[in-house]
């Protein structure tokens, strides 16, 4: 598997504009077939998102790279990620040298999460299992959010959770396109909090399926 990691790097990342150093090099050495299910090992390197069940997924490599690369991030820096999954998102976030708080609602996933994490000796992560619509209490705010699926609006405790200059990755789909399923396309976006609003940033075109805690109430507008 350490040839597909380099494959990945060399064929996806670089030809799709991840160049970032410390991006590039977290993804570089973390095993990202040990977070996938069993059944689509074969596939964790494909720049495709990685079916977990009917209404979630792991982000495809260039997209996390893309919007990893886009946030303003350090080695002090603070952040949530949202539907985390297995872990590979926290993973390659902490490899990079960010302090993660994990949130994920599957308690079998949050578990797997926590034990590869250990295994894989990668530290500052905390895996916290509970719901994904910001009634988990946090201790502190932080400089970006990581939504690990699509998102149709931004709710007001997510602008809330962060930073004065804090920012959160994910894919925006329409609020009005009812379909979830995993090729349903949007776009990778940073929404830069600003004032008592958002000033979003588009990526690139990108696909996975609507978190439900992150459906529209109304429409979101840029």
């Amino acid at each position: 598997m350490f040839q597909a990691r380099i494959h990945m790097i060399d064929g996806q990342l670089a030809p799709n504009q991840v160049s970032g150093e410390r991006v590039v090099a977290a993804m570089g050495v973390t095993p990202r077939e040990r977070f996938v299910p069993d059944a689509y090992r074969h596939a964790a390197y494909t720049d495709a998102p990685v079916p977990l069940s009917p209404h979630r997924a792991m982000l495809s490599p260039v997209i996390l790279g893309r919007l990893l690369q886009e946030a303003p991030l350090n080695e002090h820096s603070r952040v949530l990620v949202i539907a985390g999954s297995t872990g590979y998102s926290a993973a390659i976030l902490a490899m990079m040298g960010c302090h993660v708080v994990m949130l994920e609602d599957n308690k079998i996933w949050a578990d797997k999460a926590t034990a590869l994490l250990k295994e894989l000796n990668v530290q500052q992560v905390n895996v916290v299992h509970g719901a994904l619509d910001g009634s988990v209490p946090t201790d502190h705010t932080f400089d970006a959010v990581l939504i690990e699926g699509a998102v149709q609006a931004l709710p007001k405790w997510l602008f809330e959770c962060l930073t004065p200059d804090g920012c959160v990755l994910t894919i925006l789909r329409d609020s009005a396109d009812a379909t979830n399923q995993l090729s349903a396309m949007g776009h990778a976006i940073v929404a830069h909090k600003q004032g008592d609003g958002w000033h979003t940033q588009m990526i690139c075109a990108a696909s996975m399926p609507v978190i439900p805690a992150f459906r529209a109430m109304h429409p979101f507008t840029l």
